[in-house]
């Protein structure tokens, strides 16, 4: 669609051309008309004149900013917007119109950006994401822009992009530990993550980051139970062994693990750490002398 085309909603109305003066007039005369909104929409999304959809992207976060569906529907412009243009824009105004207010919407929006500055594939969205980030969390802010790319060691580009999200990853938490934001963002990365690396990275990265927090527990003895993934799992058991060993539970739960778990390379896992996490104890070895005798061990 050009500047020069026009459209007709279901009420009727007189087409409206795509034109800078007409956006201008319609803010000015019916601002609140929900078929303005759609309008803008329509040009910010379609029109063939990258300053049209600029503009219309910012008159509809001026004058819709209180609502919710506003933010949403910027940020996914700020994700599947052909043009880089649009998507850098929607990053800088959903983290500048949404910064004051401290609640748990800037809280989405944080972890947001994180992810974005995580796995985006686009080199200057992730940059933006970050300083983004930093415009709203200045105490704590991703120290990635000064810092020399260190992404070209891989052999193929997925290689590199993980070392890129995996780098990035690590960052993020370094910068924001003991902040239970990041906590969750960082588990959704840990179980949600298309990349095998990368969810292995976050697993090692909550456990070492927020072993004080209760949560961490009962997450990775979930993630070591649940999750398809064999790594995954065998680094959810070689963190609980390791970080919670003096926990006067773990020992016992290892012990019922070794029983119960059906595959043979967890088991593996799991007799490993009771022999060298346990070894010194009586009971370390009873799941050891039970299963070679056929029976259960006495936990």
């Amino acid at each position: 669609m050009t500047s020069s085309d026009s459209i007709t909603f279901e009420s009727g109305a007189e087409p409206l051309h795509i034109d800078s003066k007409r956006i201008h007039k319609i803010l000015r005369e019916r601002i609140n008309k929900p078929e303005n909104l759609l309008l803008l929409k329509h040009w910010a999304e379609n029109d063939e004149s990258d300053g049209i959809r600029m503009l219309a992207l910012k008159k509809i976060a001026d004058s819709w900013r209180n609502k919710l569906e506003t933010m949403e529907w910027l940020k996914g412009r700020a994700v599947l917007d052909a043009s880089l243009k649009i998507r850098l824009q929607a990053i800088h105004i959903v983290a500048s119109d949404w910064r004051v207010e401290q609640n748990d919407e800037t809280d989405k929006t944080i972890i947001w950006l994180k992810e974005l500055a995580t796995v985006a594939e686009n080199e200057d969205i992730r940059k933006c994401a970050v300083q983004a980030f930093n415009s709203l969390m200045p105490n704590n802010p991703i120290d990635l822009l000064t810092v020399p790319d260190p992404f070209h060691g891989g052999d193929n580009d997925n290689e590199r992009g993980d070392d890129s999200r995996v780098w990035t990853l690590k960052n993020v938490i370094w910068r924001s530990k003991f902040d239970t934001v990041t906590l969750h963002w960082a588990m959704q990365q840990a179980e949600f993550d298309e990349s095998d690396r990368v969810r292995l990275i976050a697993v090692e990265e909550v456990a070492d980051a927020w072993q004080s927090n209760a949560e961490t527990l009962i997450w990775l003895k979930h993630r070591a139970v649940v999750d398809k993934n064999d790594k995954i799992r065998k680094a959810a058991i070689e963190a609980i062994a390791y970080g919670w060993r003096d926990e006067p539970d773990t020992q016992a739960w290892l012990n019922a693990r070794a029983i119960e778990e059906k595959s043979s390379e967890i088991r593996e896992v799991l007799q490993h750490e009771l022999d060298w996490g346990w070894r010194e104890l009586p009971n370390a070895i009873e799941y050891l002398r039970h299963k070679a005798e056929g029976g259960k061990a006495n936990i």
